[in-house]
């Protein structure tokens, strides 16, 4: 019974060492496409205070969809990007080192890759 005790905490151990690395900083460069027609686009994320928020800075040659992006905010494992007004645009979950989730407003796929990263195109 010990055993299996001690099992159980190793993986709950291993399990929030994996949450704590979802959850490093998101501030800089990001390659983003969202589905399957509109990217990749370069979106550079800036941190407020603290890497928890900030601003989005969408590259000129960014669609419609991705240009709407102006703010963020971070939770380990999460990423949520917001419109200037406040707006949800997309809830993103880490994946590796990189974010996917889908847009509110019609459910296209969203992926933010690091800049140096390929985008997988959505649907």
């Amino acid at each position: 019974m010990i055993k299996i005790s001690h099992l159980g905490l190793s993986a709950a151990l291993l399990l929030a060492g994996s949450v704590a690395a979802e959850a490093a900083p998101v501030s800089g460069a990001w390659k983003v496409a969202v589905g399957a027609v509109d990217g990749p686009c370069v979106v550079t994320l800036n941190a407020d205070t603290s890497d928890a928020t900030g601003t989005a800075i969408p590259g000129q040659d960014c669609p419609v969809a991705t240009s709407r992006i102006a703010r963020w905010s971070a939770a380990p494992g999460k990423l949520t990007l917001k419109s200037a007004n406040g707006d949800t645009i997309a809830l993103l979950s880490a994946k590796g080192t990189s974010y996917v989730g889908k847009q509110i407003a019609d459910s296209r796929k969203v992926v933010f890759e690091p800049e140096s990263s390929s985008v997988a195109q959505g649907q």
